[in-house]
């Protein structure tokens, strides 16, 4: 990636008087020409800052898009309240974890981790 120049180059002019010695044609030519060499100078600098900007927006845009196809934090999608009242009925009939989880589509961890609450909320005196 280009990178601008970390110190400016400062360039002092003398404008030539309007009256009297150093106020020729001349004189007037060479600040003309000086004006042009330092509108050049500058037009390179501000080419190389917009092909930076350019290489930076490209980033952000593929950053963007990066961050929009990743997963959302806790990835795993919330057990509908219906699934885990129907597990919990049938952790209460005494099936085994597998065939709960068989019997509902969800995994046996998901099947532990409602085994766990249930036997928490059990535990807990009333």
């Amino acid at each position: 990636m280009l990178s601008p120049p970390r110190h400016p180059e400062t360039v002092t002019v003398k404008i030539p008087p309007t009256h009297g010695p150093g106020s020729g044609k001349e004189a007037w030519k060479a600040l003309a020409v000086t004006a042009l060499d330092m509108n050049d100078s500058l037009s390179a600098v501000i080419a190389t800052q917009r092909e930076v900007i350019r290489e930076l927006q490209a980033e952000m845009g593929l950053l963007r898009r990066q961050i929009a196809h990743r997963k959302p934090k806790g990835s795993r999608p919330k057990t509908p309240d219906e699934t885990v009242e129907a597990i919990e009925r049938t952790i209460a009939k005494g099936h085994s974890t597998r065939t709960i989880a068989r019997a509902c589509g969800v995994s046996p961890m998901t099947v532990s981790r409602v085994r766990k609450r249930v036997q928490a909320r059990n535990a807990e005196p009333v």
